[in-house]
């Protein structure tokens, strides 16, 4: 299957799925999500902006990992609080925000209207990105510690800033 049609089905099936039960992704069923105490997979995407980045570009730094659309109503509903604990945590913890499936002009004006500041990745391969996590619903959002390894993971969305600084100081880094 090309990818044109790969992203084609993925997307009808976000669409379907979220209609019936929420924001859900297609994510590989066979799968198993990275858990805390295993190693994140991986990855190389492009910010909005075209710069190439991986994560293993940050071993030595924790990341927060979001899984998110803008279509998906939960999603932009804690966008806001995650603007918020990066604008207080961002030099203790790097945040990125995967944008599943949508086109890099279509996000970037979202991201605009929307004032978010960390950094957003998007483009074709974040699918794949999503398959390797697992992720099955959004937003998902990982904790991966100074050595690449999952400290703590979020299915669903953040209700507060609260809640998203307490993911943050209840992960206990895994050595």
């Amino acid at each position: 299957m090309s990818r044109k049609s790969r992203l084609l089905v993925f997307g009808l099936l976000l669409l379907l799925a979220s209609s019936l039960s929420g924001c859900t992704s297609s994510g590989g069923a066979t799968k198993t999500a990275p858990r805390p105490g295993n190693l994140a997979p991986d990855f190389t995407l492009y910010t909005l902006n075209g710069k190439r980045i991986s994560l293993s570009e940050f071993k030595g730094q924790r990341v927060l990992l979001n899984f998110w659309a803008t279509w998906c109503g939960p999603c932009r509903r804690e966008l806001p609080y995650l603007e918020e604990a990066f604008q207080s945590k961002g030099t203790e913890v790097k945040f990125l925000g995967v944008n599943v499936g949508e086109s890099p002009s279509e996000v970037r004006e979202f991201v605009r209207a929307n004032k978010i500041s960390f950094t957003i990745l998007a483009g074709a391969k974040t699918t794949d990105v999503a398959e390797a996590y697992n992720v099955r619903y959004i937003p998902t959002t990982f904790l991966i510690g100074e050595e690449r390894v999952v400290e703590n993971v979020k299915i669903g969305a953040f209700a507060s800033l609260g809640e998203v600084l307490n993911f943050l100081r209840e992960s206990a880094p895994v050595k």
